[in-house]
């Protein structure tokens, strides 16, 4: 599947999906897995993630002294978490500029630009598989990769 998305299915502009695309293509991420993101977390101090019951949150980050806390919903699918994760490392990466603390709680109900901008991240770090089987909030009424939008 080729991950390019049509600008007319996002709201987001044709310069910020060429930028994000570049983003991840320099880290060079696809994971499907937990265990794949559980091990690379693992491989860096800078990051602690945890899984927990968030009830409507599907996932959050704090960055405090330099270290990135994620802290993902448990009752998501291994699925959802792993987009959730990577939504979250996409905020990190494409959002913590000039600030020296930040905080980002995630849920489906208020989607804006930044939002659409970490799953759009996710999208483009995940596997074919999975980018099947979640719904993305960077397309037009979060739909899934192939659904009709209108």
């Amino acid at each position: 599947m080729d991950s390019a998305i049509d600008s007319t299915l996002t709201l987001m502009s044709e310069v910020d999906l060429l930028r994000i695309s570049k983003i991840v293509k320099k880290y060079g991420w696809i994971f499907s897995t937990i265990d794949q993101l559980t091990r690379a977390a693992e491989n860096t101090d800078k990051i602690d993630l945890t899984f927990r019951d968030l009830h409507q949150i599907r996932a959050m980050t704090v960055k405090y002294n330099d270290k990135i806390y994620i802290v993902v919903n448990s009752a998501l699918s291994e699925i959802e978490q792993v987009r959730s994760i990577l939504h979250e490392v996409g905020h990190n990466i494409l959002h913590s500029y000039n600030q020296l603390s930040y905080n980002f709680i995630c849920t489906d109900r208020y989607i804006d630009y930044r939002e659409m901008e970490a799953d759009y991240f996710a999208f483009l770090a995940v596997d074919d598989f999975v980018k099947e089987q979640c719904r993305w909030n960077f397309l037009i009424k979060g739909a899934r990769i192939g659904e009709k939008v209108y």
